[in-house]
């Protein structure tokens, strides 16, 4: 890896911006940058983080702020060609090229939500690996989400609705994305989708709800309270006590006496 030099890395950034709405060989002339900076001496998994499937550059970040920083007002300025280059950039078999797509992606204006939406949920199947899906959940959808977050909602819905459990999935990460923002503030609809799944927890999807719960009760430990009580006191609840439980801990010492009180009555209730 050569040694980045700031104002031949910028002339170089400058110069693949022209190509911008031509993306193929935009897509060509990003792969060779790329290529110049790789960190080939760097060694996949010893992070400790699993490798990834798709062939990386170990691209420096510097590289990568420099090449968002100026790419990033033409976004607005070309959001058609934008939308071309990341379709294309998502189509290669390399990590930096299908970051760069949902970056691209998440900053779209929201007159292009269908379009942006289409290819969130396009892209996004059984074979995508799991940090791809976390970028566009976290930076593909991130302009709707600040904008018109009932759209994102209305798709986390959608989702949490299916009949495959990795839609399922889908849905309750995409509501941890949404909670973990402190401006948002509607809890209350959060609480409506995820009601089901405090009541039957499927075992494969108890990793995404307890996440999904530890984080509501540090946004508002007396609302999630009041709906895992709730959910206690349905008829039929087989998860709901097992989920108090393994959430517990997290409640203020001053709401837990109560909570267990509500578990143990709940508990000789099914018996």
């Amino acid at each position: 890896m050569p040694a980045i030099q700031p104002a031949k890395l910028k002339a170089q950034v400058l110069l693949l911006a022209e190509q911008f709405s031509q993306p193929q060989k935009f897509e060509r002339e990003l792969t060779e940058l790329l290529d110049q900076y790789a960190d080939h001496t760097h060694k996949p998994g010893h992070s400790g983080a699993p490798p990834p499937l798709l062939t990386t550059f170990n691209t420096p970040l510097p590289v990568l702020r420099q090449l968002w920083s100026v790419i990033s007002p033409l976004l607005t300025e070309m959001p058609l060609a934008a939308l071309d280059l990341c379709d294309l950039l998502w189509l290669q078999p390399y990590l930096e090229h299908r970051y760069l797509a949902a970056d691209i992606l998440g900053q779209l204006p929201i007159n292009l939500k269908d379009e942006v939406m289409v290819r969130v949920q396009t892209w996004i199947d059984h074979d995508l690996e799991t940090r791809l899906v976390d970028v566009l959940l976290n930076r593909g959808l991130k302009q709707l989400r600040n904008e018109i977050p009932q759209t994102i909602i209305e798709l986390a819905d959608q989702w949490l609705q299916d009949t495959d459990q990795l839609y399922n999935k889908l849905g309750l990460g995409l509501l941890f994305v949404i909670i973990s923002d402190p401006a948002f503030d509607n809890l209350p609809s959060i609480f409506r989708l995820i009601t089901p799944f405090l009541r039957n927890a499927p075992p494969p999807l108890r990793p995404d709800i307890l996440l999904l719960l530890k984080t509501l009760i540090h946004r508002s430990p007396a609302e999630t309270a009041f709906h895992l009580n709730l959910s206690l006191r349905a008829t039929n609840n087989p998860d709901s006590t097992w989920l108090l439980r393994q959430v517990m801990a997290e409640f203020p010492v001053d709401q837990q006496s109560e909570l267990r009180r509500m578990a143990r009555l709940s508990k000789q209730a099914l018996k």
